[in-house]
C-alpha cells in the first residue's frame, strides 16, 4: 500500500489514503469483481458464458465475474452460475 502511495504522489496523480483495521471480524474469502462479466473484451474478462474473450476453452466461475458486490452472501448466486456454466459446458460436447 505504501508503494501505491508513494506512486500516486510521485506521478501527481492523487492522494492514496489506507488505514489498516484494528479490528478483524473474520476472514473475508469472497474477491469480488476481478475477472468482470461483459458483452466484450474491452470492458470485461469473461462473457455470458463465462468463457475468457479471447482463449479457447477456459472458463472462470466465482465472484470473481461480479461486476459489483452486494450487501449479502454470494453464495447462491456463485453456485447459480457454476451450475449453468457446468449446464453450458455439457451442451458443448
Amino acid at each position: 500500500m505504501s508503494l501505491i502511495k508513494k506512486e500516486l504522489e510521485e506521478l501527481k496523480i492523487g492522494e492514496f489514503i489506507y488505514k489498516v483495521p484494528t479490528c478483524y471480524i473474520g476472514i473475508h474469502s469472497h474477491f469480488i469483481g476481478g475477472t468482470i462479466m461483459g458483452k466484450g473484451d474491452d470492458d470485461s474478462v469473461v462473457d455470458e458464458n463465462l468463457k475468457v474473450h479471447g482463449i479457447d476453452n477456459l472458463y472462470i466461475s466465482g465472484p470473481s465475474v461480479f461486476p459489483s458486490f452486494g450487501y449479502a452472501n454470494p453464495f447462491y448466486t456463485i453456485a447459480a452460475l457454476s451450475i449453468r456454466l457446468s449446464d453450458h459446458l455439457k451442451s458443448k460436447l
